[in-house]
């Protein structure tokens, strides 16, 4: 990466490094999270950045907030949860800028910082895409970056080899080889603050509506990666985030979505000689998701 580029201390000043920026945030049930994020939104400039919500039929006080919030640009509220991917495309549907921040509401960040990680790519064109360092709430690090994954790697979270040996090769799908410190090329970044070129989200076609929640981001950078289009970690750029935050009001819910998202993302993107594999391993997946969505529940009492 350039020594030269320092997002923290240089402006827009081209023409190049001053595109308008769509701010897509889907919501569900996010009115814990909101506050700090709306807060974030607020320092940005309304002539560079436009802000577009979509709710997924919240019962809490989400739709309220963003009401209350008022600069919302857009803000489409769904009469029933349509899933992470099918909100994100209507978000996009609606967005108007060069580049498109895909959000999640539990991020929160000073405004150099989106706007740092903007001018990253209207400096360099190479990248169609571009993530942040991500930090936990105590200013931690939150490693955030992965593998695309592989047939292995779902074996390896299943059997529960990835969590016994955590920094080996059975956990090779969420990078343990790397510190997370350095700017990289990465194939697949957590999508909770991701920006990227809105010419790029187009090419792909936006996002598989297959996915409901899990694995949709994935099958993104998947489609990404095979149109030749790259995507950049700029660690100089730092949000932060709580984990979980958008995902903690599905309950158990949450290892059914996400452990079938995961063998959906392998089954479209197998082989012939792959897709055995997976219907043998089919069992094992579901089993894994009862145990742990079991296991969750019964902690919870």
């Amino acid at each position: 990466m350039p020594s030269s580029f320092n997002p923290l201390r240089q402006r827009f000043t081209a023409a190049m490094s001053k595109p308008k920026i769509s701010v897509v945030c889907v919501t569900f049930n996010s009115s814990d999270s909101l506050p700090d994020f709306l807060k974030s939104l607020e320092k940005l400039p309304s002539e560079e950045f436009e802000f577009v919500f979509v709710d997924n039929h919240s019962d809490d006080s989400s739709v309220e907030l963003i009401q209350k919030w008022g600069r919302a640009s857009q803000h489409i509220q769904n009469e029933q949860n349509m899933g992470w991917s099918v909100a994100n495309n209507q978000g996009i549907g609606k967005a108007k800028g060069a580049l498109i921040f895909f959000a999640n509401s539990d991020i929160w960040f000073e405004p150099n910082d989106l706007q740092g990680l903007a001018q990253f790519l209207g400096q360099h064109l190479e990248f169609a895409a571009a993530v942040p360092q991500l930090l936990n709430p105590d200013g931690s690090l939150q490693p955030s970056l992965r593998r695309l994954p592989t047939l292995a790697d779902l074996v390896f979270q299943m059997t529960g080899l990835a969590f016994l040996f955590p920094k080996s090769f059975f956990n090779r799908w969420k990078m343990p080889d790397f510190d997370h410190q350095s700017f990289r090329e990465v194939e697949q970044p957590m999508a909770s603050a991701f920006l990227a070129r809105r010419e790029a989200v187009e090419k792909i076609d936006g996002l598989d509506e297959r996915f409901f929640v899990f694995f949709g981001d994935v099958d993104l950078c998947r489609r990404l990666k095979e149109a030749g289009l790259r995507i950049a970690f700029v660690p100089e750029v730092k949000f932060f985030h709580q984990r979980g935050g958008s995902t903690r009001q599905m309950g158990v819910a949450f290892y059914f979505s996400s452990h079938f998202g995961f063998y959906r993302y392998l089954w479209k993107w197998a082989n012939p000689l792959q897709k055995p594999l997976l219907l043998l391993l089919w069992p094992l997946v579901f089993l894994t998701a009862v145990g742990r969505a079991v296991t969750a529940a019964l902690s919870r009492r």
